[in-house]
């Protein structure tokens, strides 16, 4: 009887250590698995941290490939952005030093969605054609418990994380635009609504009478007049009207309120112009303030100096060093060699006709983008000009704008937003 209770309390502590030992087996595989989701997870937020900030640099130039290298890496560096680590964010992405190493691959960029997606490094395309990226991100991952296992007496194991982001749909709401509006030339011309891709413009406040000579060189001329915008809570019109032009139309809040003064235009809705443009005779020698203000604000994304014309507009010296210049503000007859920072792509509404009147409307019909220059032989614009000229280059849509709506507006073509897709 003795002997049979001693074969019992024997087999009962073999169960124990048996069950411990599963269990502990258990415990490790959970643990493992965990921390490689957890890494995983970690890897797929900096792969689409940085596919978006790529992507936001595909705007159609030789430059584009170079600039979007340049953004993934910013948005990839620890310094810039804390939440690009791994390991609990104890490790540094694109790090090759220590037990952990990590490396981010070069972009894939790609003209097609499907391409992208695919991830088919064999349709590739070249900098101003691409509209979409690929970033992978590859890292070695601790194992604690695995290491037992014949499979990971490493230590490590490869994870590997990417994301695909690129320019959407055309959109029907288009928020953080120019406030300028231009007639169509061509109703027939859905593309392009009569505008010639590489041509140099004269823009020129609207006027009445025979419109003002072109500037050298930007033979084609076109008028313009703003959408009724203003800063909320900003009592200064000619320090507004230099703010909405040196840095776009705000979007503090998206989507903004019906009632606000920053509503985001959208295609098929009537738009008023702003009340004080005023619609004098192409000739006359002062058009006004509001003339002055909008060159003063364009002229502040070629240079952080306001023009000696602009010394009216409310603390101008400092209210400017707000909206510094774009990186690049050299005259290009070619947008292929544009390789700044967007600050001078312009995206304007393409309206159906310009009111005479401050209660007249005009119809929105799609946004397109033209890019601003110096005026020719100098290196900025002429704010004192009576009826504010200045050049832009049309270039179409092929910079994504800040933010966006889509809609059943209907268009097929225009400027999208930078959208992750994977």
């Amino acid at each position: 009887m003795k002997r049979t209770c001693s074969r019992s309390g024997q087999a009962l502590v073999l169960v124990v250590i048996l069950l411990a030992g599963a269990l502990f087996a258990f415990l490790g595989f959970a643990v493992d698995l965990g921390r490689l989701y957890l890494i995983r997870g970690e890897l797929s937020v900096a792969a689409e941290s940085m596919a978006l900030a790529a992507a936001e640099q595909l705007i159609g130039t030789s430059a584009a490939a170079g600039l979007s290298q340049t953004a993934a890496s910013l948005a990839q560096n620890s310094d810039n952005n804390g939440d690009n680590r791994f390991n609990f964010g104890g490790n540094q992405i694109g790090s090759t030093e220590g037990a952990l190493t990590s490396q981010v691959e070069e972009l894939e960029l790609y003209a097609t969605y499907n391409d992208a997606v695919s991830g088919d490094v064999g349709a590739t395309t070249d900098s101003s054609a691409a509209r979409y990226v690929r970033v992978r991100v590859q890292a070695q991952a601790p194992l604690t418990f695995w290491r037992f296992l014949p499979v990971g007496q490493s230590g490590v194991t490869p994870i590997e994380a990417g994301a695909v982001a690129g320019i959407s749909a055309p959109l029907c709401t288009v928020c953080g635009m120019d406030p300028l509006a231009v007639v169509r030339p061509n109703p027939d011309d859905e593309t392009d609504f009569g505008f010639v891709r590489g041509l140099q413009y004269t823009f020129y406040s609207q006027c009445a009478g025979p419109p003002p000579p072109a500037l050298a060189g930007a033979q084609a001329l076109m008028q313009y007049t703003l959408l009724n915008r203003s800063p909320e809570n900003s009592s200064d019109l000619d320090q507004g009207v230099f703010r909405l032009l040196a840095g776009g139309i705000p979007a503090p809040g998206f989507p903004a309120s019906e009632d606000s003064t920053l509503t985001c235009p959208t295609i098929g809705v009537p738009e008023l112009r702003l009340p004080s443009v005023s619609v004098a005779p192409c000739n006359a020698a002062n058009r006004g303030p509001i003339v002055r203000d909008t060159v003063c604000g364009l002229n502040a994304r070629l240079t952080s100096a306001p023009h000696a014309a602009c010394n009216p507009i409310t603390d101008i010296d400092s209210v400017i060093q707000s909206y510094p210049p774009d990186s690049d503000v050299d005259d290009h007859d070619d947008y292929l060699d544009y390789a700044g920072n967007r600050r001078r792509i312009l995206t304007v509404a393409i309206v159906d006709n310009l009111p005479l009147n401050a209660a007249g409307t005009m119809n929105v019909l799609g946004f397109r983008q033209f890019l601003l220059g110096p005026n020719p032989g100098l290196t900025e614009l002429n704010p004192g000009d009576p009826v504010g000229r200045f050049v832009a280059m049309y270039v179409g849509y092929p910079a994504p704008v800040r933010q966006g709506q889509f809609g059943s507006c209907g268009v097929t073509q225009g400027p999208g937003k930078v959208v992750l897709h994977q």
